[in-house]
């Protein structure tokens, strides 16, 4: 999986979750947490690391 798939990605969900109140709402805040100042690698590195392990 290319890096630059896993920043879109997490970019759409991202933009999804503000446009429908952010993470503390109770639809998505409780499922999904993607830290502002995180870094697209470890994004990448995250998503690689979970389909090796699993």
């Amino acid at each position: 999986m290319r890096g630059s798939h896993i920043e879109g990605a997490a970019d759409g969900i991202y933009n999804t979750i503000e446009a429908i109140g952010g993470t503390s709402g109770p639809q998505i805040g409780q499922y999904f947490c993607l830290p502002i100042n995180v870094k697209p690698q470890e994004l990448t590195d995250a998503v690689r690391k979970f389909i090796a392990d699993n």
